[in-house]
């Protein structure tokens, strides 16, 4: 079958540089690891934000709000897509931009 792990024969030999430097690239320090957690949850909140912000705007109560704050959104389709989109990037840019205060 195998060899028992207790039978293999060891080495006290210190590891050299290269087998360092291997070592640091095949397993990654945990500090490294903790921190791409912590962007890959910056991402999902990113995303979520913006999912979010997705859904309230294509809201009808929010179509009847912005037509009657801007009488042009209610009779034009494209109107309201246009400040939809404006109202959505404004909204982000400043999640982005004040989201550590």
């Amino acid at each position: 079958m195998g060899d028992r792990l207790a039978e293999l024969p060891t080495d006290t030999i210190p590891p050299s540089s290269d087998e360092k430097d291997m070592l640091g690239w095949l397993f990654e320090p945990q500090q490294k690891l903790q921190s791409n957690v912590r962007s890959l949850w910056a991402e999902f909140q990113n995303l979520l934000f913006l999912g979010l912000l997705f859904i309230i705007f294509w809201l009808p109560p929010v179509d009847n709000l912005l037509g009657t704050v801007v009488p042009f959104a209610k009779t034009s389709f494209i109107g309201m897509i246009i400040l939809r989109t404006l109202i959505f990037l404004n909204c982000y840019w400043l999640f982005l931009n004040f989201k550590f205060l």
